[in-house]
């Protein structure tokens, strides 16, 4: 005689029910109502009662509490009159929001440093390395908070951390492909947001875009440093680079050396990589970088021409 045969038990999903909480009141004054979370409460199997441990004495029921909105538990207790009377209460609540805005202002500002952090390097640099598909072919940081795409919404919470915020934001390094996204960005922004660039780098400086760029940059009034990789200049000659970029940049350097209080300001705030100023050795078949010695006697020779 053949023995029966088991079958499988099926796993069964959770039984589960929804609890709403009431409306949390303020914590301070002025604050808003707390929005009312949604806690769901499953339960290990449809069965009711708590099974008897596998190991050890006792009884176990698992139970999941899951919410969009942060909740915190606060105690359990017995009830000991009503209608309910010798049942056991778990009594959760709405969590109370961290007191960001009653931290001091300098603390603050270093959160939103480490918070704003291109890939959690703080000083690293913002790069403006896509484009939109569609009628408007705006550029964007598409690597920026890759991890985190709602990121810069924390400037939309409200007019004090915008305040705040917005400044720390904008003073990160934006990184630029080539003088030619530099114009294609400055189109985009308004004129409340070029105030506020304080570091711009430009890998690919570009002679058929770069007087146009650098033209727009000279609303960049608050400029520290603009900063260039590759292109520049090929040859040997500080003089004649000085010309040259003085050429494509002088609305820019008189224009920052106004703001500054100095004619000759905006030549300070230019640096180079060592690919942007090069020149061939006398067999015409290395490259080479500019000495700092060259460099300098280039940005002389700038200075002169804006006295």
């Amino acid at each position: 005689m053949k023995s029966p045969v088991k079958t499988p038990r099926s796993r069964q999903k959770p039984r589960s029910q929804t609890i709403e909480f009431a409306l949390l009141g303020k914590f301070n004054e002025g604050d808003e109502a707390a929005e009312t979370p949604i806690v769901d409460v499953s339960v290990g199997n449809e069965e009711q009662q708590a099974e008897a441990k596998k190991k050890g004495g006792g009884f176990e029921k698992l139970v999941k509490l899951d919410s969009a909105n942060k909740f915190e538990v606060l105690k359990t207790f017995m009830l000991t009159e009503g209608p309910d009377e010798g049942c056991q209460v778990i009594l959760i609540r709405p969590a109370k929001p961290f007191d960001f805005l009653g931290l001091p202002k300098n603390p603050r500002a270093i959160i939103f440093e480490y918070y704003f952090a291109n890939q959690g390097i703080v000083g690293s640099a913002i790069s403006l390395d896509g484009k939109r598909k569609g009628l408007v072919n705006d550029i964007y940081a598409k690597t920026y908070s890759s991890e985190f795409k709602s990121r810069v919404g924390l400037l939309s919470v409200n007019k004090e951390i915008y305040s705040e915020a917005v400044s720390v934001f904008y003073s990160r390094p934006i990184r630029f492909e080539s003088t030619s996204a530099v114009m294609d960005f400055m189109a985009q922004i308004e004129t409340s947001i070029r105030l506020r660039l304080v570091n711009i780098h430009i890998k690919t400086y570009q002679k058929s875009s770069a007087r146009n760029a650098l033209s727009l940059l000279a609303e960049c009034k608050n400029l520290v440093r603009l900063h260039f990789e590759t292109g520049v200049f090929s040859e040997g000659d500080p003089k004649k680079c000085a010309k040259s970029l003085y050429t494509d940049a002088h609305k820019f350097l008189q224009t920052i050396g106004v703001a500054k209080g100095r004619k000759d300001a905006g030549v300070d705030v230019l640096s180079f990589d060592k690919g942007a100023l090069t020149f061939k050795d006398k067999d015409g078949k290395s490259i080479k970088p500019w000495s700092e010695q060259m460099v300098q006697e280039m940005k002389e020779s700038l200075k002169d021409k804006l006295k």
